[in-house]
């Protein structure tokens, strides 16, 4: 949070109670001051949508997503394991894991059923890579986790899903901190 909270321009128009917090010293004041400036400003209009209303419905892709990602081993930790290569131990396959893009299907699924089932799993998976991937390497890297391609796709994922879901409490605060946070390695 030190990190992400250096990181930012706090002179920014609408970061004012972001920056009086940190100048108390105050990192909870701060992190609520934060994504209040998401949650009621206007950056990433064009991500964000209308309310999504209650339902249970089921989406077929999203389902065989979820079904897919039992079948990912777990660590010891009981995270899932995002270096995994798939069936075949396949580096291709642990690329596309790690790039998240199955994140908007999730979404998608949300938007059309309303089931809050999917929008658990959005906030797992994220709250899960960002606890559990691989450390940042600080350095050029063809790893599954933060290998560049892999990086610029997730973000965009993380992006769509925090802009999506600002007005939703499915997505803990936890998560998009944790999602703040770790934008500035992406970003390096």
């Amino acid at each position: 949070v030190k990190a992400l909270l250096a990181a930012l321009d706090l002179d920014r128009a609408g970061l004012n109670e972001v920056k009086a917090a940190v100048g108390r010293g105050d990192l909870l004041a701060a992190c609520r001051a934060l994504l209040d400036y998401y949650r009621t400003g206007e950056s990433g209009t064009w991500l964000r949508g209308p309310a999504v209303e209650p339902g249970e419905g089921r989406d077929e892709e999203a389902e065989s997503l979820i079904e897919g990602f039992s079948r990912v081993p777990r660590t010891p930790k009981g995270g899932l394991d995002w270096t995994y290569g798939g069936p075949d131990s396949d580096i291709n396959w642990a690329w596309g894991f790690n790039r998240q893009e199955y994140l908007s299907a999730l979404l998608d699924a949300y938007r059309k059923t309303g089931n809050a089932r999917y929008v658990r799993w959005i906030d797992d998976l994220v709250r899960d890579w960002v606890t559990g991937s691989l450390p940042y390497p600080a350095c050029d890297t063809t790893d599954a986790c933060w290998r560049g391609l892999e990086t610029a796709h997730r973000v965009r994922q993380w992006a769509i899903v925090f802009y999506a879901l600002q007005q939703d409490p499915r997505l803990h605060d936890a998560t998009r901190l944790l999602i703040l946070t770790s934008l500035p390695e992406h970003a390096h």
